[in-house]
């Protein structure tokens, strides 16, 4: 009886072993399927009710599964999968940048458009800025937390040496925090690469693009960056970039549905558009043409 008790323990801890793998596979091989379509189908009616349905959440949800998946099980000096994955997007960045004119990349003097997806999916970036400054360059990668940009800001914006620079940025962080990150934090992550840009001598001008909210933001998610733009405009104008920083804020702003990507996370060409012409606006206002 003992020994039919211990065949049935072990051939009961097998079937656990095999199954667990199984689903890990699953999952696994689900994501990468999920992240490649999302990638290369934002546009495409195929995908339209598969992308509307899960949106940009799953991508978030694939980051923090191979995050947790390297905490749990192998973690040497607090590796990041993350981290590898951004670095990469940031190198693939600065790879189209480098394309602009004839291989040479953007001349010197430019306007450095600094960020995340908020710029990546802004396809007309350089025609729809002209009117504020003939050279402009789309240094957005997508998914792209403030240190990720902080850690790439010389391959990607530094190295062509901007005249002004405008970022957008710390959606990203609240997504991929769990919940544990603090506004107080995140502030000075912000104010560190705020003055990172200032120090850099081609830097003459530094805009905070503030934008509006997008339907797939949860309540909780806007809260957060509302508090943290609240908290950065206060800590910008008691700082010594007070005058150095100036913010433009679109988050009066409300989109139609058809101004977005099935994802109902990012812009299409035309909300691009839409947005282009207030933000035109605003920048002509604080920054007149010389």
């Amino acid at each position: 009886v003992a020994v039919s008790k211990t065949h049935h323990w072990e051939a009961a801890t097998i079937a656990i072993v095999v199954s667990s793998f199984a689903f890990f596979l699953l999952l696994v091989t689900s994501i990468t399927t999920y992240m490649l379509i999302y990638k290369g189908g934002l546009d495409k009616a195929r995908n339209a009710c598969f992308l509307s349905f899960f949106g940009a959440r799953c991508n978030i949800w694939a980051n923090q599964f191979c995050r947790y998946l390297l905490l749990c099980c192998y973690n040497p000096c607090e590796f990041q999968i993350l981290d590898l994955v951004m670095n990469d997007e940031a190198r693939q960045t600065a790879k189209r940048i480098m394309k602009l004119n004839e291989g040479k990349g953007p001349d010197p003097g430019g306007v450095c458009w600094l960020g995340d997806s908020e710029f990546t999916f802004w396809h007309n970036l350089r025609e729809d800025m002209k009117p504020f400054h003939p050279n402009n360059f789309n240094a957005g990668f997508g998914g792209s937390r403030v240190c990720d940009i902080a850690r790439n800001i010389d391959i990607i914006c530094f190295d062509f040496d901007p005249d002004t620079v405008i970022l957008h940025a710390a959606g990203n962080d609240f997504d991929f925090a769990f919940k544990t990150l603090t506004i107080e934090a995140l502030k000075v992550r912000l104010m560190d690469l705020f003055r990172a840009i200032d120090s850099h001598p081609s830097v003459k001008r530094i805009g905070y693009f503030l934008s509006s909210r997008r339907p797939t933001y949860t309540d909780e998610k806007w809260d957060f960056m509302i508090r943290v733009h609240a908290f950065m405009i206060e800590a910008i104008e008691e700082s010594e970039l007070k005058d150095r920083v100036k913010v433009f804020d679109l988050r009066y702003m409300v989109h139609p549905l058809d101004d977005f990507y099935h994802d109902r996370s990012h812009l299409n060409d035309q909300g691009h558009g839409r947005k282009a012409k207030e933000l035109l606006r605003l920048l002509q206002e604080t920054w007149p043409p010389a």
